[in-house]
């Protein structure tokens, strides 16, 4: 990871900032995420040309049924009696075909950005415990609700907690690695329950026998 720092130039650099960023500020730092986001978009917009004709049978499948279902959801959302609240709800699936331009721009400058966002979400799960600390310990909260709502803190620190498992089957290599994972892992369990957030646990089951596949095909 560090090796492929030094290696790329700076706009490459802010991009892995900007993916290492967002899970972190995502749930913690109010608008921070949609702010990222439409950077990464922008930035995607600006340097996807020419990329779609390199693309593999697989990825083309994949983006093009990504943009249907972004089309889908309009026309679904569209046929409604109430016209108004049907374009709320466009709002929720607008961020999905923002995927397509930032996906082409990683390709293009051949960033491997997955290593950048497991990190963030290492990060992600330190950061969410100590602010779910502070907001119950120190402010005298009753739960933590991190940047908006505590249903959506509380569901991000179990997914950050997952993506850390996912990362130690991929990159763990030493007891350092592990001990930085544990206590990761065991961060973001802990913000999830000073959220109070019981749905993010019904999907706990499904996401460790999810792992339990992964570990077997890894």
């Amino acid at each position: 990871m560090m090796t492929s720092w030094i290696k790329s130039d700076s706009q490459n650099n802010a991009i892995k900032i900007l993916v290492f960023s967002f899970p972190v500020l995502v749930a913690t730092m109010q608008d921070a995420g949609s702010v990222i986001y439409a950077i990464l978009v922008l930035a995607g917009l600006f340097h996807c040309k020419g990329v779609w004709t390199t693309l593999n049978a697989h990825e083309k499948r994949f983006l093009i049924g990504l943009a249907l279902f972004f089309g889908a959801s309009i026309v679904s959302l569209l046929m409604t009696e109430d016209l108004r609240e049907g374009i709320k709800r466009i709002e929720r699936y607008a961020r999905l075909p923002g995927l397509i331009p930032i996906y082409l721009m990683l390709r293009k400058k051949q960033i491997i950005s997955v290593p950048f966002y497991f990190m963030g979400m290492l990060a992600a799960s330190y950061v969410m415990g100590v602010q779910a600390y502070y907001e119950v310990e120190v402010l005298n909260r009753p739960i933590a609700s991190g940047a908006y709502h505590k249903i959506i803190f509380g569901n991000q620190a179990i997914l950050a907690a997952t993506y850390v498992v996912c990362g130690v089957y991929y990159y763990a290599k030493n007891k350092w690695h592990y001990s930085a994972a544990i206590v990761a892992i065991l961060s973001g369990v802990y913000a999830s329950l000073l959220s109070a957030t019981r749905t993010s646990w019904l999907f706990v089951p499904f996401i460790l026998l999810a792992l339990a596949v992964l570990y077997r095909k890894k």
